[in-house]
C-alpha cells in the first residue's frame, strides 16, 4: 500500500530501569506521538496500579510499551484501524516479547458496529494521521474499517473494568466514550478533538459519569489534553 515506509528507525522507551525498542517512521507522525508520550503527554494522572489497560487509537504502540513498563502485571487491550501503523503495532509488541501481555485488534473504538471510512494523512515517507471525522476533504487515503463500541472492548475481551483508558482517536472520543460501559472504567487519559462546547459536552457528561476531569493542556480553541478518574475506584 501506498503508505506504508520505506524508512523505518528504532528508538528505545525508556522507563523505571526498563526498556522498549519500538520501530517507526522516520518523517511520518510516529516521531511526534513517541515525544509526547515520552514526555508526560498523557502521565499526568495516572492511577498508581493497573490490572487492565486499554489502549485506543494505539498508533505503532507508543503508549502500550510505555504502559507495559508502569504497570509491570497489566494486561493490556490495543486497538489501531489503519493498517500500516497496526502493522508496526503487532511488531513492535512481538519484537519486545510482549504477545502474552498485549492483544492486538485492527479495530476503530467508536459510538456503533460499522464499517466507515477511515481518511488518511500521507506524506512520501508514511502515515501522518487519520480520522474518521474529518479529513474527507484533505487527506489523500482512503479505506473501510470495521468499527466496534466500548462494551464490545469489554465483550470480546471478557473484562469486568478497566483500570485505565487511553484515548488518541481523532475526534471519534465523543461517539466512544458516551457510553453505558464508562461506568466500568477507572481512569482515562485522552486527547479531545472539536471546538469548545462540543468538548465541554463531552467532559460534562463525564463528570456526570462520576469522573473528577482537569484538562491537563489546553493547546488551542479545537484540541486539549484532559484527564478523568474516579476516586476510589474499585
Amino acid at each position: 500500500m501506498a503508505w506504508v515506509s520505506t524508512y523505518p528507525e528504532t528508538y528505545v522507551l525508556r522507563y523505571g530501569g526498563m526498556e522498549r525498542r519500538i520501530v517507526f517512521r522516520h518523517g511520518s507522525g510516529d516521531w511526534g506521538v513517541i515525544y509526547e508520550v515520552e514526555h508526560g503527554c498523557y502521565s499526568r494522572h495516572l492511577p498508581s496500579d493497573a490490572g487492565v489497560v486499554v489502549d485506543l487509537g494505539a498508533g505503532i504502540g507508543v503508549f502500550t510499551l510505555l504502559a507495559s513498563m508502569i504497570y509491570p502485571e497489566a494486561k493490556i487491550f490495543s486497538y489501531e484501524c489503519e493498517p500500516a501503523s497496526y502493522g508496526l503495532l503487532v511488531h513492535n509488541v512481538v519484537m519486545n516479547d510482549l504477545e502474552d501481555r498485549v492483544k492486538t485488534y485492527p479495530y476503530a473504538v467508536t459510538g456503533s458496529r460499522q464499517i466507515r471510512r477511515l481518511n488518511i494523512e500521507l506524506n512520501l515517507r508514511g502515515v501522518m494521521g487519520s480520522s474518521l471525522v474529518w479529513g474527507e476533504h484533505d487527506f489523500q487515503g482512503k479505506l473501510d474499517v470495521k468499527c466496534v463500541t466500548l462494551e464490545d472492548v469489554f465483550l470480546m475481551n471478557g473484562l469486568k473494568r478497566i483500570d485505565l483508558l487511553k484515548a488518541d482517536i481523532e475526534g471519534s472520543e465523543h461517539e466512544a466514550l458516551r457510553s453505558p460501559a464508562i461506568k466500568y472504567v477507572g481512569a482515562i487519559t485522552m486527547e479531545v478533538h472539536g471546538f469548545r462546547d462540543e468538548a465541554e459536552r463531552l467532559l460534562g457528561f463525564l463528570r456526570d459519569s462520576g469522573f473528577k476531569v482537569e484538562v491537563v493542556e489546553d493547546r488551542d480553541e479545537r484540541f486539549r489534553i484532559v484527564d478523568a478518574w474516579r476516586e476510589g475506584f474499585g
